[in-house]
């Protein structure tokens, strides 16, 4: 049996939800250490989508053991992240770099928050 462009959409998101992940923790960590009026109402809404995420990532892995797919290297380099996996009995590699990483953890985000990204302008 070949490869997916199903296969190859869950390997991505497999790499790709654990940094959402971290960009949540890494902004609930701010948002604590701030003197912000509202902050554990913040805090607390950033712990729910991280909570929502961490179970995309939950269902994202129970569908690999379905297919057979299972990640047994991964990397983040300055480059991007990288990870050699085995698709039933194949194996494969997959390198995403962080541009593309970065867009889509961006865009994962916004569509959490319910917000159009075409009007958020980046720095």
């Amino acid at each position: 049996m070949r490869l997916t462009e199903e296969d190859l959409v869950l390997v991505k998101n497999y790499l790709k939800l654990p940094v959402v992940m971290d960009v949540l923790q890494n902004n609930m960590d701010k948002i604590e250490s701030s003197d912000l009026k509202m902050q554990a109402l913040f805090a607390a809404h950033l712990s729910s989508l991280s909570d929502k995420v961490n179970r995309e990532l939950y269902d994202v892995r129970q569908e690999m053991r379905k297919r057979g797919l299972k990640v047994y290297e991964e990397r983040r380099s300055e480059k991007g992240i990288s990870a050699k996996y085995l698709c039933r009995g194949y194996n494969h590699e997959m390198n995403l770099l962080w541009g593309l990483v970065k867009s889509e953890t961006e865009t994962k985000i916004a569509d959490l928050l319910g917000v159009d990204i075409e009007k958020i302008e980046f720095k």
